[in-house]
């Protein structure tokens, strides 16, 4: 990040932790919505399984990066 930041001319990127935080939460929600095919029994990925158990610790870290980012907010 500080590299990209470097060579675009940017001081920082403010709230980047949030950012990332949304985008596990984006998949998150979309290994959720595999292991639901996976559950149907409408999952045609070999290792739909193994991507769809991955929903839950993919939420759990978002959620662990925004919450502590908003408690140094504090």
């Amino acid at each position: 990040l500080a590299a990209y930041c470097r060579r675009t001319g940017r001081a920082a990127i403010e709230d980047w932790d949030f950012y990332v935080g949304f985008a596990m939460f984006r998949l998150a929600a979309i290994a959720q919505g595999i292991m639901g095919r996976v559950l149907a029994g409408t999952a045609n990925d070999p290792n739909a399984r193994q991507r769809g158990e991955r929903a839950r610790p993919l939420a759990d870290a978002a959620w662990e990066l925004i919450s502590s980012r908003a408690a140094r907010a504090r």
